[in-house]
């Protein structure tokens, strides 16, 4: 486990918090629907790009080397799909069990 420094301790961490203290209050207002959508889009636009994703791509590569390149990029897409819509729904959870 690498030490956190007190950069991170003292902004990186708030300014993350306050992120998704405010992406959790749009997606309340949104509703669930609307929230599952918004979290979908944003994971598919953004995720595929993101650092992560590179990993997934190897993953993939490896353990189903018949996949071309374009059916990976799109389970990678998905995978960020999925992940945002779950994301988006969070916001809506105590509502969705409770009902």
């Amino acid at each position: 486990m690498t030490k956190r420094t007190a950069l991170q301790r003292w902004l990186t961490d708030p300014l993350e918090a306050a992120l998704l203290s405010a992406a959790l209050w749009v997606f309340r207002i949104l509703g669930p629907e609307r929230a599952s959508n918004l979290g979908g889009w944003l994971g598919r636009s953004i995720g595929p790009s993101l650092p992560w994703s590179e990993r997934a791509r190897r993953n993939l590569r490896l353990v189903m080397p018949e996949l071309s390149k374009a059916e990976v990029e799109e389970i990678v897409r998905g995978t960020w799909e999925n992940s945002g819509r779950v994301f988006g729904e969070m916001a809506h959870l105590e509502r969705m069990v409770t009902s």
